[in-house]
């Protein structure tokens, strides 16, 4: 199977430092991606195109986008979302279909499973695992592992409801 080039979603600070990270690997870098022609300040940056969604040469499912911030030795499974400002420790595993909001933090050696859903905002701290299909709250502040398919929600988190499968 052939690697999929990455696409850095944004063309800021973060999507240089994101860029920065992605050329310690051996992955091919297609260039950056914002959302409208009003938030590209030029064509190129860091000698790479900046593109909007309308003049990409390709599509989306050619390459693997990347946005947020990750750290070392992190597993991002397929079809994962990282909203603007989530910050990933290192030695993460996100399950395929997860979804971590905006502004969220996951700290070190954290596994989320497949279809998770981590809130805005919310605070997971390092060596625990979120079952597959868990939804983390907004604001919720994790301190304890989440079993498959619960709701958790509160500083600290605590359950608010089992048998959820993801948003």
């Amino acid at each position: 199977m052939t690697e999929r080039p990455l696409l850095i979603l944004g063309a800021g600070t973060f999507a240089v430092e994101a860029l920065e990270a992605a050329e310690l690997s051996s992955r091919t870098i297609c260039g950056f991606l914002v959302s409208s022609a009003d938030y590209r300040t030029a064509l190129t940056l860091e000698r790479l195109p900046v593109y909007v969604p309308d003049d990409l040469p390709f599509t989306p499912v050619d390459v693997v986008c990347v946005a947020g911030i990750v750290s070392a030795h992190t597993r991002v499974g397929r079809h994962v979302i990282l909203n603007r400002g989530a910050n990933v420790a290192h030695d993460v595993e996100l399950g395929a279909f997860a979804t971590v909001g905006p502004n969220a933090v996951i700290a070190g050696a954290v596994t989320v499973g497949a279809r998770a859903w981590i809130g805005v905002g919310a605070v997971v701290r390092d060596h625990l695992a979120i079952g597959e299909g868990a939804v983390v709250g907004a604001g919720a502040l994790v301190v304890k592992p989440v079993a498959a398919h619960t709701l958790v929600a509160g500083s600290p988190a605590a359950v608010v409801r089992e048998g959820v499968d993801g948003l």
